[in-house]
């Protein structure tokens, strides 16, 4: 597994960590505080319902709190949804964040590849369309893309959706990365597709990873219990519910969070760009670049990691994903490239 995410810097000796995309503000203090207020509360086993998390989401969301599965991280649930329905046809848009392929793969599924195509910027679509038919059980696409961070338009989503329920397929909507974005949640459709399920996580827009929380929220209850049954008992921890609890407490946070990486990407874009590296659009907080250098391999050298997507399916070689992180930050790995560009490193 470590191979095909980011993240690794255990095995790897890192200054700055580019390689997994999460708020560039970093976990708010006020989070910090609760979980360290919290130590106590491990005494006693966690809420198994998670009850004041869900209330919380549902009044963000303006959604009914018992819409709403509580994970372990994102992960846990992506894998709860495939072994609900072991030996289920899926269609998974690729390139793609590997938990996909890897959940359902593990739970004997028949797996499908839609591959987005360099020359369309590896955009969505309308000819996914074509590919959608009765065979499947189930769509599997985030928005927006990882690794990419293309953005899908709104209408061809709703193609998408409509065409699903059509044919009974479960539509499986990652918007993990939605509120760092410019984009729109579709959560509040689960009212009017039964067939929709959307899955978010608190890693990314807090800034929390090693806290492991994320949820899942469809309008169709049976599923939602068909899908639990696949969870353990106390799988998400006091710890994860607390710190949960307090981020939803922080209204205007995901606001300058998203303003952050909007200055940041733009900084990292036009870096990136001025060394006539080809850079792709993205409305997320992350970058996907191309180039002929062994990017990976010399920024380690100067102790920087970053994300070498060469494993992603539907890429290859050459291509590289780097968070968007503090200006300064950006500019520290901005210059070790420039560095690396005037001593002339050497090629693939």
């Amino acid at each position: 597994m470590k191979n095909i995410h980011g993240g690794n810097i255990y095995d790897n000796k890192t200054d700055l960590d580019f390689s997994v995309n999460i708020s560039p503000l970093g976990m708010p203090d006020k989070v910090k505080d609760v979980i360290v207020k919290s130590v106590d509360s491990i005494n006693n086993y966690p809420d198994m319902e998670c009850k004041e998390l869900k209330d919380k989401l549902g009044e963000k969301y303006g959604i009914t709190p018992s819409f709403f599965l509580i994970g372990n991280g994102s992960s846990e649930i992506f894998m709860a949804i495939a072994h609900s329905k072991p030996g289920a046809k899926a269609l998974i848009i690729v390139p793609s964040f590997y938990g996909y392929e890897y959940a359902f793969s593990n739970a004997g599924c028949d797996i499908e590849y839609y591959y987005l195509k360099e020359e369309d910027d590896y955009k969505l679509k309308e000819d996914v369309l074509d590919v959608i038919n009765g065979g499947l059980d189930y769509v599997i696409m985030s928005n927006p893309n990882n690794p990419t961070g293309a953005l899908i338009d709104e209408t061809v989503i709703y193609k998408i959706l409509d065409k699903c329920l059509k044919y009974n397929i479960r539509l499986i909507l990652d918007e993990c990365f939605i509120e760092l974005s410019t984009g729109k949640s579709l959560i509040h459709e689960i009212y009017n597709y039964s067939n929709l399920v959307i899955i978010n996580s608190f890693t990314k827009t807090y800034g929390i990873p090693g806290i492991r929380l994320g949820f899942m929220v469809t309008g169709d209850d049976e599923y939602l219990k068909d899908v639990s049954k696949h969870l353990p008992e106390w799988n998400v921890s006091t710890l994860a519910q607390k710190a949960g609890i307090a981020c939803l407490e922080m209204d205007e946070y995901p606001g300058k969070a998203k303003e952050c990486v909007i200055k940041g990407r733009e900084q990292l874009e036009d870096g990136l760009k001025s060394m006539g590296i080809k850079v792709y659009p993205s409305d997320a907080d992350y970058v996907l670049f191309k180039d002929n250098k062994n990017w990976y391999d010399i920024l380690l050298q100067k102790k920087i990691l970053i994300r070498d997507c060469s494993n992603y399916r539907g890429l290859c070689e050459g291509y590289y994903r780097i968070a968007v992180k503090s200006a300064k930050d950006n500019e520290v790995l901005l210059n070790e490239m420039r560095k690396s560009e005037e001593t002339h490193e050497p090629d693939r």
